[in-house]
């Protein structure tokens, strides 16, 4: 089975620091039983992908959907692809499926679109409804996600499968002693929460003189006025001397601190379709306090403390709960390491792929015959 596996549209400022989506593909072929089959189509180089046989959208193509369809539609034919997976945008998909049908896999990694009533988007209904049904099969991170497009799209009969992301757990050395810090990364955007957490931590660290905290933010400059809220908060006298910032680190730093840190945070106010910022800090033994939204409480299960993502309040008594209870502390770390081992292992979620996969080419070789 050869595959060509297209990534998402991204400017070039953006790809010396891998995204979720990067890094997830990047795991799924790692550990594919069909991991010497695959070409990787990008916009440019990625180091993520050294490894394995890649292909780059030339600069005239890179702009259009329909100019991307149309060049993987001929790299699909010259290298005999089995099926194309499209990763996140959804008209390229929608493009290639019409060029090749029962071919194409469309790999989500957010909510499915819904529309509202309306006799204009009942027309758009109707023919994303033709889009999706042209399509070889559909993919989704989370149950979360998968319910949803089950109440949004329930006239769609199309083979499906959650596959979320997974890690590699033997690059993790969980620390068995933790500094007492509290650490939050993510997109410094008002979606993520990082505002709210910042602070709760401020009340928190007033009140805790013996702890310090760790802000990890990606993407600076995208929401200015937003940024400098945050760095407000954070740069109060009385706590600047505790407060770290850093901004667009490595995986593999961002890592080294989630295998340090005590107490990690995921405030995100919007529905996360899977979280991968949860599964990483339950993956360096943190202590976790989500927002629960969208995919986080598949991530974490019972194993995190579960506040709602505005509750500034809620958050730092969460916080200093998990201080001052140092046994409850441990339990989340240790149980929610081990929860997310069994469930979101790398060679786990690779194999559900594979098999996803396969039996779409299965389904596509019977239809042939017949």
């Amino acid at each position: 089975m050869t595959l060509l596996v297209v990534l998402p549209r991204r400017s070039h400022a953006d790809r010396a620091t891998p995204n979720s989506v990067d890094l997830c593909v990047r795991d799924l072929m790692t550990r594919s039983r069909r991991g010497g089959e695959v070409c990787i189509v990008t916009d440019g180089p990625l180091g993520l992908f050294s490894s394995f046989r890649t292909k780059s959208f030339p600069p005239s193509v890179t702009t259009h959907s329909f100019l991307r369809a149309s060049y993987v539609a001929r790299l699909a034919h010259s290298e005999r692809a089995d099926l194309v997976i499209v990763h996140q945008q959804f008209q390229v998909a929608a493009r290639l499926a019409r060029l090749l049908p029962g071919r194409v896999v469309f790999h989500a990694h957010g909510f499915y679109k819904r529309y509202r009533p309306g006799l204009l988007n009942s027309i758009r209904r109707f023919n994303r409804r033709r889009e999706l049904a042209r399509l070889a099969g559909l993919v989704h991170v989370s149950e979360a996600c998968r319910a949803h497009f089950a109440e949004a799209w329930p006239d769609v009969r199309l083979p499906q499968a959650v596959v979320p992301n997974g890690l590699d757990f033997s690059q993790w050395r969980p620390q068995r002693q933790r500094l007492q810090e509290i650490i939050c990364v993510g997109r410094c955007v008002p979606e993520k929460g990082v505002l709210e957490a910042a602070q709760a931590v401020a009340r928190v660290l007033v009140e805790r003189p013996e702890w310090r905290a760790r802000f990890i933010l990606s993407e600076p400059g995208r929401k200015p006025e937003y940024e400098c809220r945050v760095l407000v908060v954070l740069s109060q006298p009385a706590i600047s001397d505790r407060v770290v910032i850093e901004f667009s680190l490595s995986w593999e730093c961002v890592r080294e601190r989630y295998e340090r840190a005590a107490i990690a945070l995921v405030p995100s106010r919007w529905r996360e379709p899977f979280g991968r910022t949860a599964l990483e800090a339950h993956a360096g033994g943190a202590a976790l306090i989500s927002s629960g939204t969208g995919g986080l409480r598949e991530v974490s299960g019972p194993f995190a403390l579960f506040v709602a993502p505005d509750d500034v309040a809620g958050f730092a008594e969460a916080i200093k709960r998990l201080i001052d209870d140092e046994a409850l502390r441990y339990r989340l770390a240790e149980e929610g390491a081990r929860f997310v081992r069994e469930r979101f292992s790398v060679e786990t979620v690779a194999a559900v792929n594979d098999d996803f996969l396969e039996r779409l080419l299965v389904n596509r070789a019977t239809r042939q015959y017949r």
